[in-house]
């Protein structure tokens, strides 16, 4: 007669996304979702401050550090699902290598507020060197990404990372390339480093206006076409984002005298008077025209708003 095989270890994966690692270890049956405290079961060498859980019936323990080799130990007695458990002590080693190359940009669209000489913030980690593409994009651009992209990730919304979108940009599709070069950045081995690109600087007749940056790991540039894009979804080494040179912040209240709009400067906060606000219609036709007054207000008339369209 065939028997069943004893419950036990099969496998492991690392989960290496985050600043700390994590790894799941996978059984010949599921593990319980609740009721039982792993933790009570699993000892670590070195120590480590990890949390343990259960995921879709692994065993995942957090926390765990990079360029670390790890003896987990899986004590007897470990429960799964259907009354098994571990007959005998299991020791499995647990080895992570380098952090993964990463890139990236600041969480959310970026103001680069006008009279500082603040950069672009890049995060990298276990890279020495950044590529960078600057990109403009005018008002009529701006107009189709706002109407028209559904993952336009147009300003104020996260960085974009999939390789389609950044293709795009990298091809000259979506906006006019004014540069693109390399800086150097700091490296030291697993940590995040944040260096500023400085972006009015670099860039000759640097004027306001909206902008798409792309910054990639220089050792391994982006695909510009899709045969030559081995990995279609992200590997994290690259990363693109709008940036906005304005002084300007805009507010907006509707109300039962119309839109009200006050305009203030980014660097001192105080009013702008005398700013020119325009109405655009979907189709990009300007329909009002209205002149902030001292208190950096201006109100468009309420009629202008009911139109459709």
């Amino acid at each position: 007669p065939v028997t069943a095989a004893p419950f036990g270890y099969r496998t492991y994966w690392l989960d290496a996304k985050g600043s700390e690692a994590e790894a799941c270890l996978e059984f010949n049956k599921g593990l319980q979702m609740s009721g039982v405290r792993y933790g009570d079961f699993v000892r670590i060498e070195p120590e480590v401050k990890s949390a343990v859980r259960v995921v879709e019936g692994r065993l995942c323990i957090g926390g765990l550090s990079y360029g670390t080799d790890y003896k987990v130990k899986l004590l007897a007695g470990l429960p799964g699902v259907d009354n098994v458990t571990l007959d005998s002590e299991r020791i499995v080693d647990v080895s992570l290598g380098a952090r993964p190359a990463v890139v990236n940009l600041p969480g959310k669209g970026f103001i680069l507020p006008r009279g500082s000489a603040a950069g672009v913030p890049i995060t990298t980690i276990n890279v020495s060197k950044v590529g960078i593409s600057v990109y403009r994009v005018n008002e009529r651009a701006i107009d189709r990404f706002a109407n028209d992209r559904y993952d336009a990730t147009y300003p104020g919304s996260e960085p974009m990372t999939d390789s389609w979108s950044l293709r795009r940009w990298l091809r000259g599709d979506n906006g006019k390339r004014v540069w693109r070069g390399t800086m150097e950045v700091k490296n030291v081995q697993n940590q995040a480093i944040v260096t500023a690109f400085p972006i009015r600087d670099t860039i000759q007749d640097w004027k306001p206006g909206a902008y798409f940056v792309v910054v990639w790991n220089a050792a391994r540039p982006p695909a510009r076409n899709y045969e030559d894009d081995e990995d279609e979804q992200s590997d994290g080494t690259a990363a693109g984002m709008w940036l906005i040179d304005t002084d300007i912040a805009l507010t907006t209240f509707t109300g039962a005298d119309g839109l009200n709009v006050f305009a203030r400067s980014l660097q001192t906060a105080q009013p702008i008077a005398g700013l020119e606000v325009v109405l655009l219609t979907r189709g990009n036709e300007p329909i009002g025209k209205v002149i902030t007054d001292a208190a950096g207000r201006a109100i468009v008339a309420a009629g202008l708003l009911r139109g459709r369209g």
